[in-house]
């Protein structure tokens, strides 16, 4: 129930910032311009402090379509990618760090019907499978704690995310783009860089079976596993 109110609260929440966002753009009460402009009186310490705010935000389950569309637009869409994906990567090596050994507990709970599996996916090989992993859920907060409670090693954890997520911090400053400036809702929504990410996830869940496969007719079953794909610990 939770975990439907907290999908719900994520929807409404993107729902009503494109709705505000074209509305202030439309106006002219933003511009990229005037964005980049204040944000440049921070000099030095705006894409630092962005980063650090964007680990934090993940690490409260904060939506990071939200950060990565604002670094685009804040920092340009060369550069702000750059800072958001250094942003996903901080904030995942710290929920992935908190989950395995500070709050293990807590992240055990987050391991319920997609986050279960995570054994399952990434035990054969940890590198391959959290690269497909981020395909297809991107920087998804809970993934980054369930991933602790994981075997996959803290350094293939680390260069698979910052690998699988190159695809997303550049396709949504595009999308970004097209919900803003777009001519009309029937534009917008018809764009078809709209269906990149769910191309993205697609192709991410399809390697995934496919390495499941692969492992499974190579790999016999060894010592500490399960029959269920587990881990004895």
């Amino acid at each position: 129930m939770r975990r439907h109110v907290r999908i719900s609260l994520n929807v409404a929440l993107m729902v009503a910032v494109v709705l505000a966002a074209r509305y202030a753009f439309a106006g002219g009460y933003l511009s990229e311009t005037g964005i980049r402009h204040f944000v440049s009186r921070a000099g030095t310490l705006a894409a630092p402090a962005f980063i650090a705010l964007f680990a934090l935000g993940l690490l409260i389950f904060a939506s990071p379509g939200l950060f990565v569309g604002a670094s685009a637009l804040a920092f340009g869409s060369a550069i702000g990618p750059i800072y958001s994906l250094l942003g996903i990567v901080t904030g995942a090596c710290a929920a992935f760090l908190l989950g395995r050994y500070v709050a293990p507990d807590f992240a055990r709970k987050l391991q319920v019907g997609r986050g279960k599996k995570i054994d399952e996916w990434i035990m054969s090989n940890g590198l391959a499978s959290t690269i497909s992993l981020r395909f297809a859920f991107f920087a998804n907060p809970v993934l980054n704690y369930a991933a602790g409670q994981t075997p996959v090693r803290f350094r293939d954890y680390t260069l698979g995310s910052f690998i699988g997520c190159i695809p997303g911090v550049f396709i949504i400053p595009h999308i970004v783009n097209v919900v803003i400036y777009a001519g009309s809702l029937m534009e917008m929504l018809t764009h078809p860089m709209l269906y990149s990410l769910a191309l993205l996830r697609i192709s991410g869940l399809a390697l995934f079976f496919i390495l499941i496969r692969r492992y499974s007719r190579k790999t016999p079953l060894r010592h500490g596993h399960t029959q269920e794909g587990g881990i004895v610990r």
